[in-house]
């Protein structure tokens, strides 16, 4: 299947996490703020590596873009390490965050979930995940992010703006999830699960 041109061009809608999310109270441990708990965490040192190389294989960018993109380095030190994608003649772009701010789902579950114009609960490969768009996000037409928790104080967000061509003709937030189905699927292999 050819996503060509499904993914989250960082100036169109920004990374699905761009400020880091308040400090929970002193005896808030993840999960919090309703996020459910991850039963099968992955190793949060995973997560410490270079999205760019280990969010996608060359493959798949092929597949999400219909021709291999090179991802962009573009760390926010607030949050963890994030890998941005972009396809100017398209439109189409892609960041994933590797988030390392030690709250996992739960700061989306605080920060994200009462603003959100598009709020879905869900699971990307038996991991508790999120859908979500705020007004400040971008159109709900081209842009979608989601949020899975790999582990209760770890997560990875998958920001996705669509092509200018698949605008209003494919759901931001039905590819952004096949999407995270992919990264979450390396993380798995390279954690040997």
């Amino acid at each position: 299947m050819v996503l060509a041109g499904c993914s989250s061009d960082p100036g169109a809608g920004g990374s699905p996490s761009s400020t880091p999310p308040a400090s929970p109270t002193a005896d808030s441990t993840p999960p919090y703020a309703g996020a459910p708990k991850v039963a099968t965490p992955l190793p949060v040192s995973l997560l410490s590596g270079d999205p760019c190389t280990t969010a996608l294989t060359t493959d798949q960018t092929k597949t999400i873009f219909g021709q291999v993109e090179q991802g962009k380095r573009s760390d926010n030190g607030a949050l963890g390490p994030t890998c941005e994608w972009s396809n100017l003649d398209t439109g189409a772009g892609l960041s994933v965050l590797y988030d390392s701010t030690h709250d996992g789902l739960s700061s989306v579950y605080r920060g994200t979930k009462p603003r959100a114009i598009v709020w879905r609960e869900t699971s990307v490969q038996g991991f508790p995940a999120a859908v979500h768009l705020t007004d400040q996000g971008g159109s709900k037409d081209a842009f979608c992010a989601v949020t899975v928790g790999t582990a209760d104080s770890a997560s990875v967000d998958v920001g996705l703006t669509l092509s200018r061509a698949k605008v209003g003709k494919s759901d931001p937030c039905t590819v952004d999830l096949q999407i995270a189905d992919m990264v979450i699927g390396n993380l798995q292999h390279k954690a040997g699960s």
